[in-house]
């Protein structure tokens, strides 16, 4: 499993996690995507991929408004302790999170 984190988008900056600073492209310049495919390819290995698109709301104490989608389609919801996420098993939530992703 690899974790894509939000990096080289044009609506986030590159991800901590790559260099340890937010905004800062890897140097020299790769794409840490491209790269483990091409590994896992390599080496005949499959790779499942992780995004965290998910999570809806990350306190039920935080008021949300009347049309977020939590509000809109409470039946795509689960929740876990104090954070809400999108059920991942459910079609419309996955066509919802890519939609939202493209």
């Amino acid at each position: 499993m690899f974790f894509i984190p939000d990096y080289s988008s044009s609506f986030e900056p590159w991800a901590q996690w790559l260099t340890g600073q937010q905004g800062m492209a890897p140097d020299p310049y790769y794409d840490p995507l491209e790269f483990v495919i091409a590994e896992c390819r390599q080496r005949g290995l499959d790779i499942h991929a992780w995004i965290n698109p998910y999570r809806a709301i990350t306190d039920t104490a935080n008021i949300t408004s009347t049309n977020h989608i939590t509000k809109i389609h409470p039946e795509w919801f689960l929740t876990y302790g104090k954070t809400v996420y999108f059920d991942p098993g459910l079609p419309q939530t996955r066509y919802f999170t890519l939609w939202s992703l493209a």
